[in-house]
């Protein structure tokens, strides 16, 4: 489980099972996975792809330090073949639509796979209370167009669970009387089916590159960082 409505659920059923004096064929452990969402470091479902296959080197690196930093330390468990008889995962929902439904419960039919990239915006930093309008290259403007744009991306070439999202913005200089010389965008797609997750992923990046889309008469010109990460 990630989040702590797994946890609590997860305890609730091991303590009905020992409470009825139930006898189970196999034994039952509970795991609690961290950093599954990827909002702290490295890439999504960090816990438990190190649970079961292990991390990369640099992504060890990375954890080894956020841990020491926090005051944590321990071994890493590692799942070995044949270990698992079977498992089962209790998750809140997290979009609604059990909700809106009126639905207590549901079972899960698929996992998102998710696409992600940064897309940096280069202007002209200038004074912004004496430079005209039609010589400005506004490189938050041109981001502006970009993120206008995702959701039509998502329509067009997504599936009808395909979701697009602009989470994180930065603009330099980031003063209030100064036109942006650089905005960074990070760009995050998800929905069911690789193939069409992968392909607006594509369209997106390929959009931002285009001097006549997002950069048109408000930008120098974008770079599309590689991909940030994502899962199948």
């Amino acid at each position: 489980m990630t989040e702590p409505w797994g946890s609590w659920g997860l305890l609730q059923c091991v303590r009905t099972i020992r409470e009825r004096g139930l006898t189970l064929r196999h034994p039952i452990e509970i795991a609690a996975f961290a950093n599954e969402e990827g909002s702290r470091i490295g890439h999504g479902t960090q816990g438990s792809r190190s649970f079961v296959h292990g991390l990369a080197e640099g992504e060890v690196t990375s954890l080894v330090e956020t841990l020491r930093v926090a005051g944590i330390s321990g071994e890493s468990r590692r799942l070995k073949d044949g270990e698992l008889a079977c498992y089962l995962e209790l998750h809140i929902e997290q979009g609604g639509v059990l909700d809106a439904a009126g639905e207590d419960i549901g079972v899960v039919t698929g996992i998102v796979g998710i696409r992600s990239f940064i897309a940096r915006f280069h202007g002209l930093a200038n004074h912004a209370g004496t430079t005209p309008m039609d010589m400005r290259k506004d490189a938050l403007l041109a981001a502006a167009r970009f993120i206008l744009d995702v959701p039509e991306f998502v329509a067009a070439f997504g599936s009808g669970s395909s979701v697009g999202t602009c989470g994180r913005i930065s603009v330099l200089p980031g003063g209030q009387n100064v036109i942006p010389g650089e905005a960074e965008v990070s760009v995050e797609v998800a929905g069911f089916g690789q193939r069409r997750v992968s392909q607006v992923d594509i369209k997106q990046a390929g959009s931002a590159r285009m001097p006549g889309s997002g950069a048109r008469s408000s930008g120098d010109g974008v770079a599309v960082v590689g991909d940030t990460g994502g899962s199948p």
